[in-house]
């Protein structure tokens, strides 16, 4: 029998022969939420829709997945666990939550090791460490020729993690289990994150332990270095597991890396601005406006925001204005980018709550002094 697959997509990323494929124009009043309604009058075996942004597209995947459909989606989150609360930050309730999601993919990209270049590397011990490595492992690192431009990368591969929703997690979910809970569940059955699927692939020389300290640093609901926990075994946070925390020793905490978001529709600034804030070790996360900023925010809360302000969508102005009418986001601290050089825009930025200003061209110094200066008010 043949399948009927249909997608909704913002925008149509591949065009696919005997797949019935829409693409959203809010500008005539095609959203998800109207596309979707009308591909499901259709009666297809598998819907695709390019992104769940808000809860009325949410509400009717939820419900074409209960009533037969193998509903396939995408949300920004910061790993797979994430996805469940962001459906409970959007409006889902938990139970139809759990009654409906069968599993979650969460991936970045890593650069790859060029291979003709790349020849085996001591990695510094402090790193492996991270990693819980075995010092017997080897890793391979491109050591840069014309071929790769003498970057030693060429290309790029995923790292994952698989959510797989079994009866435990279900019944978590249901109950309005924290991350931390549903994470353990679903490391007693067995998953593996994106952190040790980045060092299985940096052990056998795909990539290097730099790259996956950049995209995946291992944390400590996250651990790396040996198998996921044997199902059925029980671990400090799980049910019961009492005697476990008794027989375990504290491990010291991670420090985490100060967390910035940069929000700019200008790629080559966010790049730049990206790779001065990275080349001191702060952790970046990008937005190309205030909308995406807003919805990635909610996901993973920076500790400061350097943001444009001539923006389409929603400038930077918009943007702090939102961010500040918020209780949960107004403390968090923002430096306005501009070209502009007009004591009006200037006063308007830092009245509405703008913290610091800075004017285009991008000076090195002067960026990272503003920025140590806030986080250090911020962390005195």
């Amino acid at each position: 029998p043949e399948i009927n697959i249909v997608t909704i997509e913002d925008p149509v990323e591949y065009s696919i022969h005997g797949i019935n494929q829409v693409q959203v124009n809010p500008a005539r009043g095609l959203t998800f939420a109207k596309g979707l309604r009308s591909l499901l009058r259709q009666d297809p075996n598998v819907v695709m829709i390019g992104e769940i942004r808000d809860l009325e597209t949410a509400t009717i995947a939820l419900q074409a997945a209960q009533t037969g459909h193998l509903v396939l989606s995408t949300l920004h989150t910061n790993d797979a666990v994430g996805a469940v609360t962001r459906l409970k930050d959007i409006g889902i309730e938990p139970y139809i939550i759990a009654s409906s999601l069968s599993g979650v993919v969460a991936q970045r990209l890593v650069r790859k090791n060029h291979e003709p270049c790349s020849a085996v590397t001591e990695v510094n011990p402090t790193l492996l460490s991270r990693f819980e490595g075995s010092p017997l492992d080897q890793f391979r690192q491109g050591k840069g020729c014309a071929g790769c431009q003498g970057t030693g990368y060429l290309g790029r591969i995923g790292i994952y993690e698989l959510l797989s929703v079994n009866e435990e997690i279900s019944a978590l979910i249901s109950q309005g289990g924290t991350e931390r809970d549903i994470l353990h569940a679903a490391r007693r059955a067995g998953m593996m994150s994106m952190s040790e699927d980045g060092y299985e692939k940096a052990r056998q020389g795909i990539t290097t332990l730099e790259e996956i300290m950049r995209t995946a640093p291992p944390s400590e609901t996250s651990p790396v270095g040996g198998p996921p926990p044997a199902p059925g075994t029980q671990d400090a946070f799980a049910p019961g597991g009492d005697s476990a925390v008794s027989e375990q020793k504290p491990k010291p905490s991670a420090i985490r890396r100060d967390r910035i978001m940069v929000v700019d529709d200008d790629e080559a600034i966010r790049r730049l601005v990206r790779k001065l804030l990275e080349s001191e070790y702060y952790e970046v996360i990008p937005a190309v406006n205030g909308k995406d900023a807003l919805d990635r925010i909610f996901e993973n809360p920076p500790d400061l925001i350097v943001v444009d302000y001539q923006m389409p969508e929603m400038n930077g102005l918009e943007f702090i204005e939102k961010l500040k009418s918020h209780s949960h986001l107004s403390p968090i601290p923002t430096i306005m980018l501009t070209s502009t050089d007009t004591e009006e825009t200037e006063i308007k930025a830092l009245s509405i709550g703008a913290d610091d200003w800075i004017q285009k061209p991008i000076h090195k110094e002067r960026l990272l002094a503003r920025v140590k200066r806030i986080l250090k008010s911020k962390h005195p």
